[in-house]
């Protein structure tokens, strides 16, 4: 959802739990950081979206999608926070999306 933040993702992440979708990718961050949230913040929120996920749909596969580029000056923070997203989603690593890397967080069933 366009202009969305983390803590929007955490707020309705219910409803798509209930669904059980096959998969869900995460292409979120670039807004918290216009919104001026702490770097420690969007990675608690992003690795509690990924936690919440695995136990309200546990067979739904998510792949974290690295946060996107936004203007120079935020270059240096989001290089950072991919590195720490990355580690977050340290299991098989997907590739091939066009704004970067992708991890897939839980293996395939």
């Amino acid at each position: 959802m366009q202009g969305d933040s983390t803590t929007g993702v955490l707020t309705r992440l219910k409803t798509t739990t209930a669904n059980s979708p096959a998969a869900v990718f995460l292409l979120i961050g670039t807004n918290d950081i216009v919104l001026a949230v702490d770097d420690d913040e969007i990675v608690r929120n992003i690795t509690r979206i990924i936690t919440e996920i695995a136990t309200g749909s546990p067979a739904t596969r998510v792949f974290l999608q690295s946060i996107m580029p936004r203007k120079p000056k935020f270059a240096s923070r989001i290089r950072g926070l991919n590195t720490r997203l990355a580690g977050v989603a340290s299991e098989t690593v997907q590739r091939g999306l066009t704004s970067g890397p992708a991890w897939r967080v839980n293996p395939a069933p």
